[in-house]
């Protein structure tokens, strides 16, 4: 069964637009979880680059094209900061800019050597697959390894969902190798993007999910862990 590309791509865009409304809107309810603001930045990042994919046609420039990849894997990019912050509240907002920035550098590098060497938009579409596979699956290493040392039981939907991510970016990966090589036609890649495309913005809202879910479950723990401190002190004295 095939997907409208169309329908998908405006679906993918309502969901992510609505996904970062919630996780601002989460952050203003816990302003001690520090990875909820950088994951807003990054669905909205990734928002603007499926709205641009929504203008490609057989002749779009390669510009345009361009710009939506990079914003795609800016996206990604400041969503596995976003991570790593909510692991570790010493990472700042300044260095969470300029490594998605270094990230966002060796993509474009890479970006305009596949186009001098001719390699063209299935070479430019496997690159872009690769960054994001490898973002999303370091983002859910970041998250299942944070559960290690606070024990959040919500990780484990965030960090599902993000290897979800990985798995069928490798998928995609191999399909474009074989479409590169002749043995899948074009028609078939198509295909399989629009299920990526799926399939990645049903992952990207359960990890919305589950970052809401980890700070609500951090801020009760913080709050009971304050509570009983409170408890085991006694209540002043008037």
């Amino acid at each position: 069964m095939s997907l409208d590309p169309v329908v998908i791509n405006l679906v993918s865009i309502i969901v992510m637009a609505a996904s970062a409304g919630v996780s601002l809107l989460t952050w203003y309810y816990h302003r001690d979880a520090p990875g909820l603001r950088p994951w807003t930045v990054a669905l909205v990042l990734t928002t603007l680059a499926l709205a641009l994919y929504g203008q490609r046609a057989e002749y779009t420039p390669g510009w345009l094209i361009f710009t939506a990849d990079l914003l795609f894997v800016g996206g990604f990019a400041m969503m596995w900061m976003s991570l790593r912050r909510f692991n570790d509240r010493r990472i700042g907002p300044d260095r969470v800019m300029i490594e998605t920035a270094m990230v966002c550098a060796m993509f474009t590098v890479l970006s305009f050597t596949s186009w001098q060497v001719g390699g063209g938009r299935l070479l430019q579409s496997g690159l872009r697959t690769v960054f994001i596979c490898l973002l999303a699956g370091a983002a859910a290493w970041e998250t299942w390894r944070g559960g290690r040392k606070d024990g959040l039981h919500s990780r484990i939907v965030a960090a599902g969902a993000l290897a979800g991510i990985a798995v069928v970016r490798v998928v995609r990966a191999v399909a474009v190798v074989l479409q590169l090589t002749g043995v899948v036609d074009a028609a078939a890649g198509r295909v399989m993007q629009s299920y990526t495309v799926y399939i990645t913005t049903c992952c990207m809202l359960v990890v919305t999910f589950g970052l809401i879910l980890m700070a609500t479950e951090r801020a009760e723990r913080e709050r009971a862990a304050l509570f009983d401190r409170w408890q085991s002190e006694g209540p002043p004295l008037r």
